[in-house]
């Protein structure tokens, strides 16, 4: 029976936990081809991806050929309307918060938030996509995304706030006195509405209501309330044939200044109290807004939950200060690049490239450490006055 050799467990067990480590990495990011990670653009301390420039230029695009099928635009005009909305675009208040969180030490992409991404994530991937990667990985492709771009999107819009808050709060630059939150919420940049949302309507793709339709509907509605008696009692009546599911309640929306699209937002803060606002487009139709007085007794009983509202009353002009010091500047590389013509992006299209940098970089130390091990035991062996087996000779002929 041959003698045990530690060096060849020794190997056997690295490799064994290579392996492990391999497979726990699997599935839990999508690494996108290489061009992905190209900066277009920086702003501040803010480096501006091209998996960013790619999905808003891809995307408008997709809109501007849709919204223009029966007259398509010719391209100069589409290149214009696509380069305008990228410089519009392309510096958002996600970045301004982005740098604002970082002078507060909190990064997205560690941590608590990183681990609440992952875990967000993995509800995606198994609610929406059934657990099928591929499934998630074609509709990326589909979208236009990147799988950062994406856990990006999902950090900022769900996570950042609430944490940037906490070190505000925590650091005393926020006033988390009831009567501090009550001052803000009886004054004029936050108030109360009512609204009526008339939306397009496919089902099974046959068009129940069109978008002009939608909009005839909205306008006939409206036209109803400003005319009546009683307005608010008209506005009940008119809500019933609404699609809005923010007012869950009843008692109407509360919101404060720099909340709502600004299109929105403008219209709701003009109107005089019982004013009705003129008919708006919204995301997949029309709407409009009665304005309305603030219950006091509403404000009281809500306090705790509209307190939170005045913090981020306050991050919000925090972000706005940041974004207007932010200028963009588009890289050698950014302006090289044709809007209507960009390079696709391939959202799994670096795992191939990335597995092998994983294996190489995790295979060289094993394949070091058994060389190491060798060599000990070979001077072991030589110091106990064991040498080598040496190969036999053999004669010729």
């Amino acid at each position: 029976m041959s003698k045990k050799n530690p060096a060849r467990y020794l190997a056997l067990l690295l490799v064994f936990l290579t392996l492990l480590s391999l497979g726990g990495c699997a599935g839990s990011t999508v690494r996108p081809s290489s061009n992905a990670n190209e900066v277009v653009a920086t702003a501040g301390e803010t480096d501006i991806l091209y998996d960013e420039y790619y999905y808003l230029a891809m995307s408008r695009l997709r809109e501007l050929k849709e919204a223009y099928k029966d007259e398509p635009l010719s391209e100069e005009a589409l290149r214009a309307e696509v380069e305008a909305f990228l410089q519009e675009n392309l510096l958002n208040k996600s970045h301004a918060l982005i740098e604002i969180g970082l002078s507060y030490g909190i990064d997205i992409e560690k941590g608590e938030i990183a681990e609440n991404v992952q875990a967000h994530m993995d509800g995606i991937l198994a609610d929406t996509f059934a657990g099928d990667r591929d499934a998630y990985v074609e509709s990326l492709n589909a979208n236009y995304l990147t799988d950062r771009y994406v856990r990006t999107v999902v950090a900022v819009e769900n996570y950042l706030s609430v944490e940037i808050i906490k070190a505000m709060l925590e650091k005393g630059e926020l006033d988390d006195s009831d009567e501090a939150a009550l001052n803000f919420l009886r004054g004029e940049d936050f108030i109360r509405v009512r609204q009526v949302v008339i939306k397009e309507q496919i089902i099974g793709g046959k068009t129940i209501m069109s978008m002009e339709q939608a909009k005839a509907k909205a306008e006939k509605l409206r036209e109803s309330v400003v005319t009546a008696t009683d307005r608010e009692d008209a506005m009940r009546t008119a809500i019933q044939s609404s699609l809005d599911v923010t007012d869950t309640t009843g008692d109407g929306i509360y919101f404060a200044r720099g909340e709502m699209e600004e299109s929105f937002e403008q219209a709701a803060f003009s109107l005089a109290e019982y004013d009705v606002s003129e008919v708006l487009a919204v995301d997949g139709g029309y709407c409009f807004v009665m304005r309305l007085p603030k219950s006091e007794d509403y404000l009281l009983k809500n306090l705790e939950n509209l307190k939170g509202k005045t913090y981020y009353i306050v991050l919000n002009e925090k972000v706005q200060a940041k974004l207007a010091a932010m200028k963009l500047e588009m890289t050698s590389f950014g302006k090289s690049l044709d809007p209507l013509d960009p390079e696709p992006i391939d959202a799994a299209g670096g795992e191939g490239i990335v597995a092998v940098i994983v294996c190489v970089s995790i295979l060289l130390p094993v394949i070091a450490g058994v060389f190491v091990v060798r060599v000990l035991l070979l001077r072991r062996n030589v110091k106990k006055g064991v040498l080598p087996k040496q190969r036999k000779k053999t004669k010729k002929g």
